[in-house]
């Protein structure tokens, strides 16, 4: 009697063991059937993962292969590609009562087209906030407290011009913490940004910043500094969107935003170091300038001349962004003042200046308002 009881209790384990391998082994395929089909069904958006491999010792998964496709009418237009999407959970908020993750994408590309006589994106669901919250939840089950960007890319397109324009940052590194907007992991109710990207594959941006991910009016401190892109690299946008061709110079760039309570504050200083117009070889011979296009650029080649600030050959002016956030201002005479004052009296020096930040302190509101999210 003991000998069968051992040996049933034997077949048991045996049995649960085999169910509990096949389970494994099952798992990724069923998840990533599950994503696969939810993807299918997201509207205006065409996805799928090549593959997904779990890691239940250290409660993550990852999923390989993401590719998402902007569909508009009976075509479909690249949008997102991620290498690697890596999820893991934060074992120390697990013990404390909290199920949040971080997640880490590797070499995430991003397009953006324009398209002629369209808008840059035509399709109401890529443009609905919602169809990419519930698209993350489906990618991500759980709350994400960190996200991090690895090596990622984003090409602004536009292939149907003369000439055809792309727009490119490389090497996109960013670091987002504190998503989940609680004092019970972190002591403050403000997200912490950090960007680091080239530009055209040569000039480094840097943006930094702190967001209320919760508040529903949009709520944020950043600033971003570029140094020295070459214009020649924008040559090709510059013509399409602008009636300038620009033959030469290095642009700079620094910003300072705040949003709080729905109105916006800040500065965008941009400044040029020897900018070049009007170049005769390649205005009249190479691109064979009509006899307006040519006067035009001389002229505008000359005015600049005239503005720069000849100790540092820099054309550079200060634009206060203000108002409502959805319709901001910025006043014309002082930017026209700006550009006179760094020509003619002291050249800016195209920095962050540290003088704009949120009015309020966010993160002392008060936590009841956010400890359901």
């Amino acid at each position: 009697m003991i000998r069968k009881t051992i040996k049933f209790m034997g077949e048991g384990v045996f049995s649960i063991l085999v169910f509990v391998i096949v389970l494994r082994i099952a798992a990724p395929f069923v998840v990533e059937w599950g994503i696969n089909r939810q993807l299918e069904n997201t509207e205006g958006i065409y996805g799928k993962v090549s593959d997904v491999d779990l890691h239940l010792y250290r409660g993550g998964y990852e999923i390989e292969g993401i590719q998402l496709f902007m569909v508009d009418g009976d075509e479909q237009y690249p949008l997102l590609e991620i290498k690697e999407l890596d999820l893991s959970i934060f074992w120390g908020a697990l013990l404390d009562g909290h199920i949040v993750a971080e997640a880490i994408l590797i070499q995430p590309a991003f397009n953006l087209v324009d398209r002629e006589n369209t808008e840059v994106v035509t399709n109401d669901a890529v443009r609905d906030e919602k169809t990419w919250v519930d698209l993350i939840k489906t990618l991500t089950p759980f709350s994400i407290d960190r996200l991090e960007v690895v090596n990622g890319e984003f090409h602004f397109h536009k292939p149907d011009g003369e000439p055809k324009v792309d727009v490119f940052l490389t090497q996109v590194n960013l670091l987002v913490q504190n998503i989940t907007n609680s004092r019970e992991l972190s002591n403050t109710l403000l997200a912490d940004i950090n960007v680091y990207a080239l530009v055209m594959g040569e000039s480094e941006i840097k943006l930094e910043g702190t967001f209320d991910p919760f508040n529903g009016i949009p709520t944020f401190d950043l600033n971003m500094e570029m140094q020295s892109l070459p214009l020649r690299h924008l040559d090709d946008f510059i013509k399409v969107y602008t009636p300038l061709d620009i033959e030469g110079g290095l642009l700079d760039l620094a910003l300072e935003l705040a949003a709080e309570d729905g109105n916006i504050k800040g500065y965008l200083k941009p400044g040029i170091y020897e900018l070049d117009v009007f170049d005769w070889r390649e205005d009249v011979r190479k691109d064979n300038d009509n006899p307006f296009q040519l006067l035009f650029e001389a002229l505008s080649g000359g005015l600049a001349e005239l503005l720069e600030n000849q100790n540092r050959d820099l054309l550079a002016t200060k634009i206060q962004l203000q108002g409502k956030i959805d319709s901001p201002e910025a006043p014309i005479l002082p930017v026209i003042l700006g550009i006179l004052q760094n020509g003619f009296i002291n050249a800016y020096e195209i920095k962050v200046e540290g003088s704009v930040s949120l009015d309020d302190e966010t993160g002392d509101q008060d936590d009841s308002e956010k400890e359901n999210h």
